[in-house]
C-alpha cells in the first residue's frame, strides 16, 4: 500500500491521529478505572473498572513512546531548514509559551479549593506540569539535539538508507529493555518527580530511544522504505507479546477490594478500618504509615461519607478527589489523616497526570 504522497507520509498522519484518539480513550479510562491519578476520578462500581485498567496498562506501555518517536522524526527536518539558532528560538516559543501559560494560569484554576493553607502557598507546593509533562520532555530533547548538532554530530542531508534490518530492530528491542531494566533499578515502577512532574520517569528510556529512533529515521528513510509486510508482522507480535506479558505485568493499582497495599481503603472496610486504628493494624498485611510533618489537616466530609479535598464543595474542582472516611472512633493524631501505603496524591499537591 502506498504510504507516501508527495513529501507526506499518509502513514504518519494515520498515526498521529490514532494516538491522539488513544490519550483521550486512556484518559477517560483513568477517570472511571481504579487507577486515580487524574484531576477528577469516580472509580466503577462493577467489573467496568478492571477492563479500563488494562486498557490503561496495555496503552502505558508504548502509547508515549510513539509520540516521542514521531516527534523525533519530524525534529532533523525542522532544524535543517531554520538552523540551529532559529530552531531553538522556534521550540522555546511553540512548546514553552504554552508550558508556561499552564503553570502560572490554568494550573491554579484546576486547583481552586481548600487546601488548608493560604492559597499563595498552595500555589507555591503545588507546582506541577500537569499533562504538560510531555511537552517538558520534548523542550528538553529538542535542545539535546539542537546541542548536538552544533557539536558536529549531524550534518544536514538526506542519508536514505533503506529500511532498518530484522537484526536491527530485535537488538534495538533487545538493548531497550535491558537499558529499562537497570534504569528501574534507582527510578522503581510508581516513581513521581515532584515539581518537574513527571508522571512516569521511569519509562524515560523508552522516551529518548523513541525520539532518537525518529531521528534516524527521518534521516535513513526508514518510514518510507518499510514494506506492508513489517507492519502487518508488527502487529502480529505486539499482538502476542501482549498475551504474554500483560497478565504477569504488575498492577499500577490494586485490585478493588484489595487489602494490604490497597491504596483505596474505602473500597476495602476492613482493611480501611486497619488503617485507621490508632491501635495498629488489625488485618494481616495492613499497613499505617503516616503523613509527614506540615500536611494540611484533614478536608471537610462529603455527604456521601468520603472526604473532599474542595472542603465538601459540591462542585467537584480539581482538588476534589474523595479520600476514604475514617471508621466511627477512629482519630488519627494531630486531626490529620494516616498515610496511605501507596501513592494516593496528597493534598498538598496535584495528583501526578499520566
Amino acid at each position: 500500500m502506498k504510504t507516501e504522497t508527495g513529501t507526506r507520509l499518509l502513514a504518519v498522519d494515520n498515526l498521529r491521529v490514532l494516538l491522539t484518539a488513544l490519550v483521550v480513550a486512556h484518559h477517560v479510562a483513568v477517570t472511571y478505572g481504579n487507577i486515580p491519578l487524574w484531576y477528577y476520578t469516580e472509580p466503577a462500581a462493577d467489573p467496568s473498572g478492571t477492563a479500563l485498567d488494562i486498557l490503561v496498562v496495555f496503552d502505558q506501555a508504548f502509547f508515549m513512546g510513539f509520540f516521542f518517536l514521531v516527534s523525533g522524526f519530524f525534529t532533523p527536518g525542522s532544524h535543517d531548514r531554520k538552523g540551529g539558532r532559529a530552531f531553538v528560538r522556534d521550540r522555546l516559543v511553540r512548546l514553552g509559551v504554552p508550558l508556561l501559560v499552564f503553570l502560572l494560569l490554568l494550573r491554579p484554576l484546576l486547583t481552586i479549593g481548600e487546601h488548608g493553607m493560604p492559597f499563595w502557598k498552595w500555589y507555591i507546593v503545588s507546582w506541577d506540569p500537569g499533562p504538560m509533562w510531555f511537552v517538558e520532555v520534548l523542550i528538553v530533547f529538542a535542545l539535546l539535539y539542537a546541542w548536538w548538532r552544533r557539536a558536529g554530530g549531524q550534518r544536514a542531508g538526506a542519508e536514505r538508507g533503506g529500511a532498518p534490518s530484522l537484526k536491527g530492530v530485535v537488538l534495538f528491542t533487545l538493548g531497550l529493555a535491558a537499558a529499562t531494566l537497570l534504569w528501574r533499578i534507582p527510578v522503581p515502577q510508581g516513581t513521581y518527580v515532584p515539581v518537574l512532574g513527571l508522571p512516569t520517569p521511569y519509562f524515560l528510556p523508552q522516551y529518548a530511544a523513541m525520539f532518537a529512533a525518529g531521528v534516524v529515521a527521518f534521516r535513513r528513510g526508514w518510514f518510507e522504505a518499510l514494506p506492508g509486510r513489517a507492519g502487518r508482522a508488527g502487529f502480529v507480535v505486539a499482538g502476542v507479546a501482549t498475551v504474554v506479558l500483560l497478565p504477569p505485568a504488575p498492577r499500577p493499582w490494586p485490585a478493588s477490594g484489595a487489602c494490604g497495599s490497597s491504596p483505596c481503603p474505602r473500597r476495602s472496610a476492613p482493611c480501611s478500618a486497619a488503617r485507621w486504628s490508632s491501635a495498629g493494624p488489625a488485618v494481616p498485611g495492613c499497613r499505617r504509615p503516616t503523613w509527614p510533618p506540615g500536611t494540611p489537616p484533614w478536608p471537610a466530609a462529603s455527604p456521601d461519607g468520603g472526604h473532599r479535598g474542595d472542603g465538601g464543595s459540591a462542585r467537584r474542582p480539581r482538588s476534589s478527589r474523595i479520600w476514604p472516611a475514617p471508621p466511627a472512633g477512629a482519630a488519627a493524631p494531630g486531626g490529620r489523616p494516616p498515610g496511605p501505603s501507596c501513592p494516593i496524591p496528597r493534598p498538598r499537591r496535584p495528583a501526578p497526570v499520566l
